[in-house]
């Protein structure tokens, strides 16, 4: 004989949770199958000049590199500079070998940087060439120009980013669709609320909004909502028992409420080298 399980919708809720929040511990420390991919930035450069061409060149690389990145959005990114130089004389200010190349390196990395900030780049690979200078060849002739390249490589291939990272918990902090009830819930579990349509609990959420320890209190919740948005692996929310929510009716609750509230730290998630994100 069968035996037929029914599970209610809060059942099934707590269940996708838990799977989803033992599948990102699993994944935490395994490899991500990532990709290198190089571009060009030979033509993105005036001779003997070492800033960028805001050309449609430079335009095509920079969309390139964001596609490529958006493939790997887990993926711990590294980019490697590989810069030529010729025998060609260089100009007044970089009379020292290889000078010129690592000027454009720094101006590439400057820009790049800006625009993707997960990037990070590695030492400049500076190659000189090797055919002699012959003045009577000139600066743009083609055994100079091949020696005269330019790449950037990304690699994606790395760690991903949550092996290196704490999971941390999301509480709550937030009205109901209404705006009648509003729900100020701890990471223990602990969930307070307050119900406007209750003229006692009215009075003490305005005294809870005056209170001095508030504006911390809720400027650090949304900073930790909006961390939380922007990387969601790295928080769970807390889960909370509806039959045991604490109506804030007396000023007995209201002072656990504020206990509460100067007691709790909140932690937030650190990225690989325990930067806050």
């Amino acid at each position: 004989m069968k035996k037929v399980v029914r599970l209610t919708e809060s059942d099934l809720e707590k269940i996708v949770r838990r799977v989803l929040s033992e599948q990102r511990i699993e994944d935490r420390g395994k490899p991500t199958a990532g990709a290198k991919a190089t571009f060009n930035l030979a033509n993105t450069f005036e001779s003997g000049q070492y800033k960028l061409i805001d050309s449609a060149e430079l335009s095509k690389v920079e969309t390139a590199i964001e596609s490529f990145l958006k493939k790997y959005p887990k993926s711990k990114i590294t980019s490697t500079i590989k810069a030529g130089e010729s025998k060609v004389p260089n100009p007044k200010g970089f009379e020292k070998e290889g000078s010129l190349a690592q000027a454009r390196a720094n101006e590439v990395e400057k820009y790049f940087g800006s625009k993707f900030p997960n990037l990070r780049f590695g030492e400049t690979d500076v190659v000189i060439g090797t055919t002699p200078w012959d003045v009577n060849k000139g600066k743009d002739h083609p055994d100079y120009k091949k020696e005269q390249f330019f790449t950037i490589t990304v690699d994606a291939s790395g760690q991903p980013i949550q092996p290196n990272v704490r999971i941390v918990p999301n509480p709550t902090y937030a009205m109901d669709a209404s705006g009648i009830v509003r729900f100020v819930g701890f990471t223990d579990g602990t969930m307070f609320i307050f119900n406007r349509n209750d003229s006692t609990q009215e009075q003490f959420l305005e005294q809870f909004n005056k209170s001095p320890e508030f504006n911390s209190f809720r400027d650090n919740r949304i900073k930790l909502t909006q961390t939380c948005n922007r990387y969601q692996t790295m928080c769970e929310p807390v889960t909370y028992d509806k039959t045991k929510y604490i109506p804030v009716n007396s000023q007995n609750v209201f002072n656990q409420l504020m206990d509460k509230v100067k007691s709790e730290e909140l932690v937030f998630p650190t990225g690989v080298q325990g930067q806050s994100l």
